[in-house]
């Protein structure tokens, strides 16, 4: 780390990820970079909207080392300042719009940003943002008519300190209310961005869908990926399954890529309406960021008539594995360590675990974060090695499976109970639509507690209860099942388990529901 003062214009940083636009202008010049609603616009043209973003932010008093808060969602305008940003050789805190004002806050506290950016033209939400905490509306004096308001004056007055190969700062949501800052580096967001496009086969006929969250590091991935692969990457509105199959159909969608839970959506919506999305343009599909099940795996398949490939990684360290055309698995395996990536599974001692037996995944590569924003916390052990906290076996043909996640692990009367292998149960029942698993504290023990979401109106507990019997251990077994309406989300649409765990603390008799 140096001081920001004494750093150069950061002019000698050859491959920063705005890179991957002039390169694109060389090679693809004229193609379609992005579209949205009715419009395009192509990497030339892109390139002189960054260069405009850029004079911007200098009139604003932006310089390298500066770190930059955007808060948006998918839009042409995160992605301009995003690159904009990067360009100046200043940092970017990826803030999704969609967060809270409390999350927001905390984000913000802990970033202690030079300046945040609300992209109030594009995103409602931001707008709301930036009328609380007083933004300002700027004018820009350019030809391109940015639409957006500032807050300045946040930064703390701690010494400002800046690595000139970080990009920028990824929070993580975590479930103890402390966001953590991962420090991305530009080098890992190009490797990122060749992996994607080179395992999927991007190409300048692709038209890629971006959905996931550019605040996020799997969108980051889509959108750096695609631009990587020279093609054109569509923004859409507010995700439903209706308005996907209307974008497939009107934009040619060629890759997909989404998490579970939505691709459930889609599955529930065309099952009510008797639909197939088989030939249609898409050709890649893949799903991430949270456990799959092999009914849902299957289903998907079964509906768009092609191969459901993956993608793991994590904000720290991204990718780890994937599967594609010349690795593919039919389960729900994580798939193969990425080039580059050295994998270990080891037992609680520390040990390496025997073949096919569960341990944490300890992983060894360039992409490893340098650490988190503010912390002195060091990543990788003297050896270079880092613990993602997924609990995994690995295969006779290397790939990763997926057990658990460390901190969730569940030890009732000395046994050990992954939450996702009860949730995998439960979502096999034809009724229940989503599952979590948390553990609890009662009487020196850890009782099981299963929150669900069903389609039926009037569940029998029991009915469940017995399902679980014939499928799972005595000790796996719920102590109690809890019946929800939806299951509370993040803003990255994850599952907020720090949130169930207050509507179960509600909802259950007083007991201790503090662990997992």
């Amino acid at each position: 780390m140096v001081s920001s003062d004494s750093m150069a214009c950061n002019e000698t940083v050859a491959s920063r990820i705005d890179s991957l636009i002039s390169t694109g202008v060389t090679i693809h010049g004229g193609s379609a970079a992005f579209a949205y609603g009715c419009s395009q616009i192509d990497y030339q043209n892109l390139e002189h909207r960054v260069e405009d973003a850029v004079e911007l932010l200098h009139s604003m008093g932006v310089k390298p080392g500066n770190r930059i808060a955007i808060v948006g969602e998918n839009c042409l305008a995160y992605c301009i300042f995003l690159f904009a940003v990067s360009r100046i050789g200043a940092w970017t805190v990826a803030v999704n719009a969609r967060m809270s004002p409390r999350e927001l806050e905390l984000v913000l506290s802990d970033a202690s940003p030079h300046m945040v950016i609300f992209l109030s033209g594009d995103s409602p939400s931001a707008s709301d943002h930036g009328t609380r905490l007083g933004a300002r509306a700027v004018k820009s004096a350019g030809p391109t008519d940015f639409k957006l308001s500032i807050v300045t004056g946040m930064m703390a007055e701690n010494p400002e300190t800046h690595d000139e190969n970080v990009a920028l700062v990824i929070y993580t949501s975590g479930s103890t209310g402390s966001p953590k800052g991962v420090l991305v580096t530009h080098a890992s967001l190009l490797n990122l961005a060749e992996v994607v496009a080179t395992s999927r086969d991007i190409s300048p006929d692709d038209v890629v869908y971006g959905l996931g969250s550019y605040a996020h590091i799997s969108g980051l991935g889509q959108l750096l990926g695609a631009l990587r692969g020279g093609a054109t990457t569509f923004l859409p509105g507010k995700f439903t399954p209706e308005n996907l199959l209307a974008d497939i159909a009107s934009q040619r969608i060629t890759v997909l890529s989404s998490a579970p839970a939505l691709f459930s959506k889609v599955v529930s919506y065309c099952k009510e309406r008797d639909l197939s999305l088989r030939g249609t343009s898409l050709r890649w599909i893949n799903w991430g960021g949270a456990p799959m099940t092999q009914s849902l795996r299957d289903e998907v398949e079964d509906l768009f008539g092609l191969p459901l490939y993956t993608f793991y990684g994590l904000s720290e360290f991204q990718p780890i594995a994937y599967t594609n055309s010349q690795f593919y698995r039919r389960d729900c395996a994580l798939g193969f360590p990425s080039r580059g990536v050295e994998v270990e599974v080891r037992s609680g001692a520390g040990e390496r675990a025997p073949q096919g037996e569960p341990g944490e995944l300890w992983v060894r590569g360039k992409s490893l974060s340098p650490g988190y924003f503010g912390k002195s916390t060091l990543l990788p052990d003297a050896d270079g090695w880092f613990n993602t906290g997924d609990v995994v076996t690995q295969a006779t043909d290397g790939a990763l499976v997926m057990v658990g996640r460390t901190k969730e692990i569940i030890i009732r009367s000395g046994f050990n109970v992954y939450p996702s292998e009860v949730e995998q149960i439960l979502l096999d029942h034809e009724n229940v639509t989503s599952a979590a698993v948390l553990g609890v504290s009662r009487d020196n023990n850890e009782d099981v507690i299963a929150c669900v979401v069903v389609s039926e109106r009037l569940p029998d507990e029991d009915k469940y209860r017995a399902f679980l019997r014939d499928r799972l251990s005595p000790y796996k077994i719920p102590s109690r099942i809890v019946f929800l309406g939806e299951m509370p989300l993040t803003s990255s649409g994850k599952l907020d388990r720090a949130a169930l765990r207050r509507i179960v603390q509600l909802r259950l008799d007083p007991i201790d529901v503090t662990h997992n």
